[in-house]
C-alpha cells in the first residue's frame, strides 16, 4: 500500500537499470561480452566484472607478492611458454614502411586480423587457405577502429577499413528497410481489421433493419427503436 514505508513509489525496474548502467560503463571500457548483455543483475556477471576492477589494497598486496612470485615464474613457468610467445609475435607482427615491425592489430588490417564474429566472409570458401593469424575477440579491434575514426574524422582509412564501413552501412540500410517493411505490414493489417469491423457493423445494421428493429445495434449503448402500429404511438428507448 502507499502508506507502507517500504513501498517503492518510483516503481523502477531495478533489474533493467543494472543492465543499462553496465552498458554505460561498457561505452568507456569497450568491453561487453555476450554473457553480460541483459544480465547486469546476475551474480556471475558481478564476479567477472569485479575481478577486473580490484581495490587498491588488493593491487598493493599483489605488488608485494610479485616481488617473490615473479622470479619463480621467470625461472620455472615462463620458459615453457617461450615457443607460444615467439609464435604469437611472429604471426601478429606486420612490417610498416618507415616504421618497422609493429603489432598487426594496430594497423586495422581487417583482412588479416578481423574478428570472425564480425566477418561475413567464409575463409574456407572457393578453396582459399584459412588465415592462421591470431584474431581479436569481442570485436575489440573493430570498436577501436570506429572510436578512432570518430575522434579523427579526416583520417585516411585503409582499404579493409573502408570495406568494413561499407558493409556496416549496407547492414544498417537492410535493417532500416526490414523495419519499414514490417511497419507497413502492421499498418496494412490494422487497416484490414478496421475494414472488417466496419463491414460487420454494416451487416448488423442491415440485419436489424430486415427484422424491423431500425436503429438497433448491439454496441452497449441506448438506441432509439421505432414503435410499431399497435404500440400506442411515439417511440421508446431501450438499453442494449
Amino acid at each position: 500500500k502507499s502508506d507502507n514505508p517500504y513501498y517503492c513509489r518510483s516503481r523502477r525496474n531495478m533489474i533493467n537499470d543494472m543492465s543499462v548502467e553496465l552498458e554505460k560503463v561498457a561505452s568507456h571500457t569497450h568491453f561487453l561480452p555476450d554473457s553480460w548483455r541483459g544480465k547486469g543483475w546476475d551474480d556471475k556477471t558481478k564476479k567477472e566484472f569485479s575481478a577486473m576492477f580490484q581495490y587498491k589494497a588488493h593491487h598493493f598486496a599483489m605488488e608485494i607478492a610479485s616481488i617473490i612470485v615473479a622470479p619463480i615464474i621467470l625461472c620455472v613457468s615462463l620458459p615453457r611458454c617461450a615457443d607460444e610467445i615467439c609464435k604469437f609475435v611472429r604471426d601478429s607482427k606486420v612490417e610498416v614502411k618507415g616504421v618497422g615491425d609493429v603489432v598487426g592489430f594496430s594497423t586495422f588490417d581487417f583482412d588479416s586480423f578481423e574478428d570472425e564474429n564480425w566477418s561475413d566472409k567464409d575463409d574456407q570458401s572457393d578453396g582459399v587457405a584459412v588465415n592462421t593469424r591470431p584474431k581479436t575477440r569481442h570485436g575489440k579491434m573493430e570498436k577501436s577502429f570506429f572510436n578512432f575514426k570518430t575522434v579523427y574524422p579526416n583520417w585516411k582509412m585503409p582499404a579493409s577499413g573502408r570495406n568494413l564501413v561499407s558493409r556496416l552501412d549496407s547492414f544498417r540500410e537492410k535493417q532500416d528497410l526490414a523495419l519499414a517493411r514490417e511497419r507497413r505490414l502492421h499498418i496494412e493489417a490494422a487497416a484490414a481489421q478496421l475494414d472488417t469491423l466496419r463491414r460487420i457493423e454494416v451487416e448488423k445494421e442491415n440485419k436489424a433493419e430486415t427484422i424491423g428493429l431500425t436503429g438497433f445495434v448491439d454496441d452497449g449503448h441506448i438506441r432509439t427503436v421505432s414503435s410499431g402500429p399497435d404500440s400506442g404511438g411515439g417511440s421508446a428507448r431501450m438499453d442494449v
